[in-house]
């Protein structure tokens, strides 16, 4: 009886453990779309100007909308213009204001469309100033929907299905390729946000329950597996 009693208790404990996986995984399996330039490498002289294309893979979801948000260093790049991609309907921000960051928010227009698969978003044409090398790089951190680049999923809650590490940036050299200050004057993921239209979709509420939840169930079912042991 009493191995019966401790198989019963292995195999909860099993259990338990397999859902705490599944949990802790979860977010990962959320993200799977991604931002990408369409030239990951780019040789330029002082002075040139050349176009990149701001591309967004969907993978398997339907999406609804992005924030793209994009550093870079003003000492060595200039953005001279930037114009809507035809993935999305709609992009009622282009903006480069701000020196050494680009915010660009694209979405569909009318309630129960959505988009999928790959396609661009914005083509950005970009002045190189002087030598160096530096980067136009994506902000992104994975469930952070606030100050970052986002994609938004057709679902209830809109939630924010992008991969930040699948992202992918574009590395620039200009001229001799001198020692240049790398992604831009903020050198992380943390900038100002600009103003997003009011009809761009709310994302990332179930990520945001998934990051405050998980703690509180996996210390639960350390205590119950413990419990179940003695």
């Amino acid at each position: 009886m009493f191995s019966n009693f401790s198989n019963v208790k292995k195999k909860t404990l099993a259990q338990i453990l397999s859902f705490l996986v599944v949990i802790l995984i979860y977010p990962r399996l959320v993200a799977a779309g991604f931002l990408e330039f369409s030239k990951p490498i780019i040789n330029v002289k002082v002075g040139e100007q050349f176009t990149i294309d701001v591309n967004i893979d969907a993978e398997s979801d339907q999406v609804l909308s992005t924030d793209v948000r994009v550093i870079y260093d003003p000492k060595l790049l200039q953005i001279v213009d930037i114009k809507a991609g035809n993935y999305f309907p709609s992009a009622p921000k282009l903006d480069f204001s701000q020196s050494g960051k680009i915010y660009i928010a694209a979405l569909v227009e009318n309630p129960g469309d959505y988009q999928s698969g790959a396609g661009t978003v914005a083509t950005i044409t970009v002045k190189a100033l002087a030598n160096g090398t530096g980067t136009l790089t994506f902000v992104c951190e994975d469930r952070q929907t606030a100050q970052d680049s986002n994609i938004a999923k057709n679902d209830l809650n809109a939630t924010d299905v992008i991969a930040c590490s699948q992202n992918g940036d574009s590395d620039i050299k200009i001229g001799s390729g001198s020692t240049g200050t790398g992604s831009g004057t903020s050198g992380s993921s943390s900038t100002t946000r600009t103003s997003s239209p009011s009809s761009l979709p709310k994302s990332g509420i179930v990520d945001d329950f998934f990051k405050v939840a998980i703690p509180g169930i996996f210390l639960l079912a350390i205590g119950v597996g413990i419990r179940l042991l003695l």
